[in-house]
């Protein structure tokens, strides 16, 4: 069975389920996947400045035997881009550093959190091009996929 997690949501799903979100642009969407014990989970997250991606990753870790476990996959973030920055009369320079502010923050938050960066998947690209993200956790194979919209 594989259920979808709208725009503000976060749901979770054990084997041999999946779940998975869709059209993560500006926002940021996590998938997480605990290898040992099957699970999955998947947020989609409207504001790039409050602390709902965090609890996401802080529920995964205390279901967790080892943060080791864990394989974490972050997309979005995306800036507007100058066309969209003008029409919304938002300063596109201070778009384009305030989503790579986030990022990194957001990246070494979890880091702080003892995730191991070699269990994230950075798909937080500051890059206008990129349109949207599918993020799909799939609980059979352990995996998480990422697809991105050009």
């Amino acid at each position: 069975m594989h259920k979808d997690v709208d725009t503000g949501e976060s749901k979770s799903v054990s084997y041999p389920n999946s779940v998975g979100t869709f059209g993560v642009g500006t926002c940021v969407g996590i998938g997480i996947v605990n290898m040992s014990m099957r699970k999955g989970y998947v947020g989609h997250y409207i504001s790039r400045d409050d602390l709902l991606p965090l609890r996401l990753v802080d529920r995964a870790i205390r279901e967790a035997e080892k943060r080791s476990d864990l394989e974490i996959a972050v997309v979005g973030n995306v800036p507007l881009s100058r066309q969209d920055a003008e029409a919304l009369e938002v300063q596109f320079e201070r778009e384009l550093e305030r989503t790579k502010a986030y990022s990194k923050w957001l990246l070494e938050t979890m880091k702080g959190r003892g995730i191991d960066p070699k269990n994230i998947q950075n798909y937080l690209e500051n890059n206008p091009a990129i349109k949207a993200y599918e993020v799909v956790v799939d609980t059979r194979k352990g995996v998480i996929l990422v697809r991105r919209t050009l």
